[in-house]
């Protein structure tokens, strides 16, 4: 499963990305891999948002007993 990174972190990649930095030098600089900031990159520009889509899966089934 992926890890998630911080929306704050997101934002300082985008950030030094869009001041001119290369992806390879933003990797460097947050102890990233380089496939991570190119993909963080990508979403960016493709969706223009770094906030995660909903996660997808079966809705939590909610028992009569639980809800009191």
């Amino acid at each position: 499963m992926p890890k998630h990174h911080s929306i704050e972190l997101k934002g300082r990649i985008i950030g030094a990305y869009e001041a001119g930095a290369t992806p390879s030098s933003i990797a460097k600089t947050h102890s990233l891999p380089l496939t991570t900031v190119l993909a963080i990159i990508k979403k960016w520009e493709q969706e223009g948002t770094i906030v995660p889509k909903k996660s997808t899966g079966r809705p939590p089934v909610i028992r009569e007993k639980d809800v009191e």
